[in-house]
């Protein structure tokens, strides 16, 4: 385990003080891909449980996991799929911990009916001491910003391609910069059917990132490993 800013990382974990901050898990992508006629095996419940499970038995005493955004996948309704791996998620999140709080991201239009079901915290940003998590698709309000030495965002899915020679792999990575004067941290998704978005390979989504050139990489493998500056990895 790692640390940046202070913050321990466990795999696509943060952790501060006894919270747990995850980002992106999109449930119900299948089913929504389904709708669009595409035919895809119905594993990501499946994987996240078991990497979670991974990252809890790391963290310690955890009581409160923060989801940062795009819990579910749909932009509309909640699809039959997003409900029973939700109701499964929740099941299983609070045999772990006693607290679960969802800032909102883009794709969480319909959150409120889930939040009333099962007791969970709907938020559009989250203050931890002086950590703000907030997902990326908006600005902070300059009131939390002025009490906040950290910003973490999700909503990227940074990832980064490695090469060697004709062989090439992409890894889910986290990226730490700043955002004004502030320091930002980049957390990858919780989503396990792909890696993510190559950030040598796109401009940002976020309005907190000009551009990621100036930001550090840090590679998630089997542990989490420093890698330098984004414009010192090669593109292509």
């Amino acid at each position: 385990m790692i640390e940046m800013y202070g913050l321990k990382i466990a795999d696509l974990g943060i952790i501060k003080e006894n919270a747990l901050i995850i980002s992106d898990l999109h449930l119900g992508y299948e089913e929504a891909m389904e709708q669009k006629g595409i035919l895809l095996p119905r594993t990501l419940f499946d994987l996240q449980k078991k990497r979670l499970e991974m990252i809890f038995s790391q963290a310690g005493a955890i009581t409160t996991l923060v989801i940062n955004g795009d819990f579910k996948h749909e932009f509309g309704g909640v699809l039959s799929m997003e409900w029973r791996d939700t109701r499964r998620f929740l099941e299983f999140v609070f045999s772990q911990v006693k607290k679960i709080v969802v800032v909102k991201g883009n794709h969480d239009i319909m959150l409120l009916p889930l939040a009333r079901k099962y007791g969970i915290s709907v938020v559009s940003s989250f203050l931890i001491g002086d950590v703000l998590v907030m997902h990326g698709d908006a600005v902070p309000l300059p009131s939390l910003l002025k009490k906040a030495k950290t910003i973490i965002i999700g909503h990227e899915h940074p990832a980064i391609t490695l090469r060697d020679g004709a062989k090439e792999e992409k890894f889910k990575c986290y990226l730490a910069g700043r955002y004004k004067r502030k320091q930002l941290l980049v957390q990858p998704s919780f989503f396990l059917l792909d890696e993510g978005s190559d950030v040598n390979r796109r401009m940002p989504l976020s309005s907190l990132i000009k551009d990621y050139k100036s930001f550090r990489c840090y590679i998630v493998g089997d542990e989490v490993y420093p890698f330098g500056n984004v414009k010192d990895i090669p593109s292509h």
